[in-house]
Order: C-alpha cells, then sequence, then structure tokens
C-alpha cells in the first residue's frame, strides 16, 4: 500500500490586542524664491541660507536677499528641531540694479544768473585741486581766464569782466580732471 502525503501550509492568525500608534511626521516645506523689484524673498521666514550658482553667500540668513546681481538663487531652508534641509527651486534673475555712483567730486554753483559781467562761483570739495576759469562767447572766443588754488573746503571766487556785451556765454571750470560747463546770460 503506497502512503501518501498531504502536506498543507497555512497561514495561523493570532488575534494582537489593538494599540494605538502615534507618528509624529514634521513636515519640511520647500521653500519658493518671490521677487519684489530689488529683493528677492524667501516664502519661509526662518532658517535661510542664499546660494548664488552653487556658491553659498556667507553671512545670507535673512528672509530677503537686498539688491542681487544677475544669477541663478537658491535658498535653503533648515529646520532647527530635525535639522531637515530643503532647497527651493533654482531662480534666475538678471539684475538691473544700478549702484549710485558720484559723477563729481565738487560741488559748484554760480550766481546771479544773469548777471552784469561779474559773477560769484562757489565750489565745495574735499580734495586739493588747482581750478583754471575760462569764459567764452558764443563764437568761442576767450574773454577771461584765471587760474587758482582750492584747498579742501569752500572757495568763493569772484570772476568776470564788467564790459561784456549783453549775451550768453559759457563758463569752463576745470578742477584737476573735471570739467564743468556752465551758461551764463550778461544783461
Amino acid at each position: 500500500m503506497k502512503l501518501r502525503f498531504l502536506l498543507f501550509i497555512g497561514i495561523i492568525i493570532l488575534p494582537v490586542s489593538a494599540q494605538k500608534l502615534v507618528l509624529n511626521v514634521h513636515q519640511n516645506y520647500i521653500p519658493i524664491i518671490i521677487q519684489n523689484g530689488d529683493t528677492l524673498i524667501s516664502s519661509l521666514s526662518i532658517g535661510n541660507q542664499w546660494f548664488l550658482d552653487g556658491t553659498e553667500l556667507e553671512g545670507e540668513n535673512h528672509q530677503m536677499l537686498i539688491q542681487p546681481v544677475s544669477g541663478k538663487y537658491l535658498v535653503c531652508v533648515t529646520d532647527t528641531v530635525t535639522n531637515c534641509s530643503s532647497y527651493s527651486e533654482p531662480f534666475e534673475i538678471i539684475s538691473t540694479f544700478v549702484p549710485i555712483v558720484r559723477a563729481s567730486d565738487i560741488v559748484c554753483n554760480v550766481y546771479p544768473n544773469p548777471n552784469n559781467g561779474i559773477f560769484m562761483i562757489t565750489i565745495d570739495s574735499d580734495k586739493p585741486e588747482t581750478i583754471n576759469l575760462s569764459l567764452f562767447s558764443v563764437d568761442g572766443k576767450i574773454f577771461a581766464k584765471q587760474q587758482t588754488k582750492h584747498l579742501p573746503g569752500r572757495l568763493v571766487i569772484q570772476f568776470g569782466k564788467s564790459n561784456l556785451s549783453i549775451g550768453v556765454y559759457t563758463l569752463e571750470i576745470k578742477y584737476g580732471t573735471e570739467t564743468i560747463i556752465r551758461k551764463l546770460i550778461i544783461e
């Protein structure tokens, strides 16, 4: 007689007592960069670190980055509790910010204008220079010239001629390498 064995594989289910499982999930947010004029703003207020073209911008860890230059920006936000970090999508800008450049190291006023041929020139500057004054007619003829030295501070110069014809004249003030042109009316 042949014996046959039947193998039975089964699954045993044991009752498990109900347990309450609490998961504390801290959600990391992906920061978003917003541009407002000459300022980039992270959508998250704390934990920011700014990057330009992949390089960390040292000390730029605030929510706003003011007057950025052209390039690709990222902001990385690190959660202080979990120490987890999230990076924004790259944000490329082309800066149109133009820094203020001082056009001249001197301030010059000419008065009165119109005048009778004699007028005053005030020059304010912090650097000493040689000043060359020239008064030209509209056809380029020189009617008066004067050279003087200027020390730092304010200089007041009386200049011109009392016998000039009525008309428009050009005053050229050469202060070191700078040239200032003023139109004068003689009455």
